[in-house]
């Protein structure tokens, strides 16, 4: 009788823990947060492009508005506005802001510059008589950006190899439009990123790495936003963090896969994918004031900035 009492009891148990379970409710996926974000053409700013097509975003949680802009000042000036919530621009771009008082705090790495091949590259006509930086005096050279990064890169490399600042005029155009400008000869030079570097080879020279004027390694861009909506919005930014951290260690090991996602919204042709040079991205998910610092100096030397600060002053506080 005691035994029947016991597997009578077993089964009541059993049949209980099986209705409980199937009766509870699965636990629900947190409400995904919107947030609108600033992107610019180049495989160095493109993880935002990788992140939405392979579901990062989607998967930390948001419902991210990607908003293309030409360059790091545009999108600055979006996000100061409140158009944008967070971008991807220059480690001088935010520098710059920084000094005029915009309250601009980085909150995540991007591309970093890890030395050759570089994807970053001053260029000439592949006619063009110009063989050192001494021949570009008295010229006018194409950035992407003035006062931004592409123009202390070049402004680096020229005055390392004997150019003579005060005699060449820089221009801003954009990076799709720099490859024709260069050989019509409308400007003598121009600073190519990737993948519009590798479309312009049949038409360009390269004259010289220009990036490695500021320091064999440092960051080259970062994610960024007002203090003010980072202080407001801890878990955005904890769920964007998260993304692109993933976002940077799937890109360095998928160049196949992220080169069809690039080449897809930048409308280029698909065989550039097979021999541009990839950018780098830092995976740790963490500013790392040390590798942004080169960049602050080397702006302050050339006129972008009146003068040198500490790179944490650019780096949100948890």
């Amino acid at each position: 009788m005691i035994a029947q009492v016991r597997r009578v009891a077993l089964v009541v148990a059993a049949a209980v823990l099986v209705f409980s379970s199937a009766s509870s409710p699965a636990v629900a996926a947190p409400d995904p947060i919107a947030i609108n974000v600033g992107i610019q053409p180049g495989d160095s700013t493109a993880e935002g492009f990788y992140a939405q097509d392979m579901g990062f975003f989607t998967d930390a949680g948001l419902d991210v508005k990607l908003t293309f802009l030409l360059n790091g000042p545009a999108l600055t000036s979006a996000l100061a506005s409140g158009a944008l919530d967070l971008a991807v621009a220059s480690v001088g771009v935010v520098a710059t802001g920084h000094e005029h008082g915009l309250p601009l705090k980085y909150v995540a790495p991007a591309a970093m510059y890890t030395g050759a091949p570089p994807t970053t590259t001053l260029v000439v006509a592949k006619d063009s008589t110009v063989k050192e930086a001494a021949d570009l005096n008295n010229t006018t050279i194409a950035i992407n950006g003035l006062r931004d990064l592409t123009q202390f890169t070049t402004m680096a490399w020229l005055d390392k190899h004997g150019a003579d600042l005060k005699t060449i005029k820089f221009i801003e155009i954009p990076f799709s439009e720099m490859a024709v400008a260069v050989q019509q000869h409308r400007v003598s030079a121009a600073l190519l990123n990737e993948p519009f570097l590798e479309a312009a080879k049949p038409i360009t020279r390269e004259l010289g790495n220009a990036q490695s004027a500021i320091a064999p390694r440092f960051l080259i861009m970062g994610w960024f936003g007002n203090e003010s909506w980072i202080q407001k919005n801890p878990e955005a930014v904890r769920r964007f963090r998260s993304a692109i951290q993933r976002t940077a260690q799937w890109a360095n090991t998928h160049h196949d896969k992220s080169a069809e996602i690039l080449l897809k919204y930048l409308k280029l042709q698909p065989e550039i994918a097979k021999t541009m040079t990839r950018a780098a991205y830092d995976t740790s998910g963490i500013m790392n004031p040390a590798l942004m610092q080169p960049v602050i100096d080397a702006a302050a030397k050339y006129g972008t900035l009146t003068k040198s600060f500490p790179a944490a002053e650019l780096i949100a506080q948890p």
